[in-house]
């Protein structure tokens, strides 16, 4: 009798199914639902307290040394470009301008005799140098003194409200004594410190407006950003251009932009990173991926980095698989109403559900 003995070679398992095999306790790669990232236009109102402030303060001195003639305005006074705001007293440019402007007057008389002896060769060139030279001299500083005393008025450089007087009538000055503050009434406006983070909010005035106490709303004409005051914090300038200095007010914000969002049930939160389970496209991997996260509009996160618009990410519990699962990914909406599990597979895969 001949036996026959037939020998079944096995062949080696594919490594790739092994892989996904053992990384889903051998069973088939499980259906699990997924969000593909995209854009979604978010509006956002914003409002930060603050009070009106002068934005421009002058700091009216005295142009020399002398005394205070008199003070024209009072503390919280409106006054226009160009109003007189006070008046000096300069005794010393007072009692010199006189002899100065007949010294002035001789030496001219002087110098022009000369020229003329000079062009009849009368006399060499250099016996009128000096002469002339002195005439200069004498000229300029009549000069000088005329100009001082055109400043014995104290006007406003700008349209404004005075905020403090320094001096009083009759007081001694000293050359850069201050003698009172004005400010500038176009540059009324206010200053914030905000997170580095909110400074997007202000790219543009037009977005902005400022309320007051009676809900009247001021337009921001224009906004300054000195810069950073401290880490993590700028300071911003907002001009109105009117208003009352002192008066509280609130800065809101309204608009609109296009963000990228993932929904809430996609993240999860770790020793202070935020992450998500990324889907790789190509594999169909699991993996984790770090995302810095901005605004929250009900059940959707702004993601600031970390993903790109068609990303996908697991749209429940982000920790039910391990890195590298292999999963095959179900294309779904956050407020779907269909069947699912807790860990976001569908329903309809449980077997006994069949």
């Amino acid at each position: 009798m001949v036996m026959a003995v037939l020998l079944f070679v096995g062949c080696e398992p594919n490594d790739e199914n092994s892989t996904a095999l053992a990384r889903t306790g051998g069973a088939p790669a499980p259906k699990v639902r997924v969000h593909e990232v995209d854009w979604l236009e978010l509006e956002t109102v914003r409002s930060w307290p603050a009070v009106l402030v002068p934005l421009r303060v002058h700091e009216l001195s005295a142009p020399a040394e002398g005394s205070i003639d008199s003070i024209e305005v009072k503390i919280a006074s409106r006054v226009e470009e160009g109003e007189a705001l006070a008046r000096f007293s300069f005794p010393e440019e007072e009692a010199a301008r006189s002899a100065l402007a007949d010294r002035v007057a001789s030496l001219a008389r002087e110098a022009e005799r000369l020229e003329a002896l000079v062009a009849q060769g009368a006399v060499g060139e250099s016996e009128a140098t000096r002469p002339r030279l002195e005439y200069l001299q004498a000229s300029e500083e009549l000069q000088r003194v005329d100009a001082l005393l055109a400043r014995r008025e104290l006007r406003a450089p700008a349209a404004g409200v005075v905020m403090e007087i320094s001096v009083g009538t009759g007081a001694a000055l000293d050359l850069g004594d201050v003698v009172m503050r004005l400010a500038e009434s176009a540059a009324i406006g206010l200053r914030l410190d905000i997170p580095s983070g909110e400074s997007r909010y202000f790219r543009e005035p037009t977005q902005l407006e400022v309320v007051c106490g009676e809900g009247t709303a001021l337009e921001v004409e224009r906004i300054v950003r000195p810069g950073e005051i401290r880490p993590g914090r700028v300071r911003m300038e907002l001009w109105t251009g009117e208003g009352e200095p002192g008066e509280a007010v609130k800065v809101r914000y309204a608009g609109r932009r296009e963000a990228l969002v993932v929904p809430w049930t996609s993240v999860a939160v770790d020793d202070h990173e935020t992450w998500v389970t990324r889907v790789d496209s190509e594999r169909g991997e699991i993996e984790r991926r770090v995302i810095e996260p901005g605004e929250t509009r009900g059940t959707w996160l702004e993601v600031l980095s970390g993903l790109d618009a068609g990303d996908r990410v697991v749209l429940f519990e982000p920790r039910q698989f391990a890195v590298g699962t292999r999963i095959e990914p179900v294309r779904s909406e956050p407020d779907e109403d269909d069947e699912k599990n807790e860990d976001g597979r569908e329903g309809e895969l449980d077997p006994e559900s069949e």
